[in-house]
């Protein structure tokens, strides 16, 4: 074998710019499947897969599970028709739940709910036009899920049994019919983006448009809830919305939530919610879109945004980022945006 001048010259080069970026991100590599890991701290991350629908192709969505290095290693093409015929605006895979029994559940917005095991073969579902963010299969078998665009008076959260059948509903009408709530109106009354059923039966509800967060009881009535623009007024990113999105009770009883309108996560005290921890976008525009948040088992915090799912620790450094290079940031793309992510450990 020869070894050319002009080949040694492509050869350096290369070389050179896959060390420029070992040196800027910790890791720049493109993985088969088209994502990008920008940074791999393998010692600190929690290590495993992390389970996502990948939407950036609005007409071939797919839901995948990739490991650290952004690699799929079960991936599963949504079929057209179990869209139903429905491919508008909204019409998107949403949430993805990895279940217990290993079999995965799904929010198509404005169609309905599926389940499907390994192989990809449907095994449950339930439709509903008004579906939307977000769905938990809760330990008794049912299944509670989001109508984020439901109009007053309507149901916002709904249970189901296995066979379909509605076990408990919530409306708000009696909470929130009244100022400054009973007139609001922004894709929906409430536009409820998540619903979480609790450890003592009550549920935790985001409620977008009046910027709250509240625990509601199984009678209905709310048990606290956190006014977040109240919270944050003094901070120079607040408007009059927050907009938050997958909020969740952490063990010490704090709440973690995504703060979309304010590019913000914080982690707050219930029910005065005093943030005793927030991180802030260094992207001051709303397409960076931050509106997926978790806790990991290890203490570091996973979040998705607009294009990218990010690791961080305790103390908000990046100790791993993935990106879709597919979704180009701008208002217009917002249906091809990532919206949750599930780490699940191997």
């Amino acid at each position: 074998m020869t070894c050319t001048k002009e080949f040694s010259c492509k050869f350096a080069l290369c070389f050179f710019v896959s060390l420029l970026c070992l040196i800027l991100h910790g890791s720049c590599e493109a993985a088969a499947d088209g994502f990008i890991i920008d940074k791999y701290d393998p010692n600190r991350c929690f290590n495993g897969v992390t389970l996502f629908a990948d939407v950036s192709d609005g007409a071939k969505q797919r839901i995948v599970e990739v490991d650290m290095n952004g690699n799929a290693v079960w991936e599963y093409a949504v079929p057209v028709q179990l869209f139903a015929g429905k491919r508008g605006r909204k019409n998107i895979v949403m949430d993805v739940e990895r279940l217990s029994s290993g079999n995965t559940l799904f929010i198509i917005q404005e169609v309905g709910i599926y389940e499907i095991n390994k192989d990809g073969k449907v095994v449950w579902n339930h439709f509903d036009s008004a579906v939307s963010h977000s769905v938990q299969r809760l330990p008794n078998g049912n299944t509670l899920y989001t109508r984020g665009w439901a109009g007053k008076g309507d149901n916002h959260v709904i249970e189901i049994n296995p066979e379909g059948n509605i076990v408990w509903a919530w409306n708000g009408i009696a909470q929130f019919s009244k100022s400054p709530y009973g007139g609001v109106y922004d894709q929906g009354w409430i536009h409820v983006n998540s619903a979480t059923r609790l450890d003592n039966g009550n549920t935790l509800i985001s409620l977008r448009n009046f910027n709250l967060v509240a625990e509601v009881n199984k009678q209905g009535d709310v048990v606290w809830k956190c006014d977040l623009t109240a919270v944050f007024s003094d901070k120079k990113q607040i408007s009059s919305k927050a907009h938050p999105h997958s909020p969740d009770i952490l063990a010490n009883g704090n709440v973690l939530v995504a703060l979309t309108a304010m590019n913000m996560i914080a982690e707050c005290k219930q029910p005065e919610g005093q943030p005793v921890q927030v991180w802030v976008h260094s992207d001051k525009r709303r397409i960076a879109h931050v509106r997926g948040v978790s806790r990991l088992p290890n203490g570091n915090t996973l979040i998705v945004e607009a294009n990218k799912i990010v690791e961080f620790t305790p103390d908000w450094e990046i100790v791993w980022q993935m990106r879709q290079p597919a979704i180009v940031l701008n208002e217009r793309s917002k249906n091809s945006f990532l919206f949750k992510a599930q780490r699940i450990a191997r």
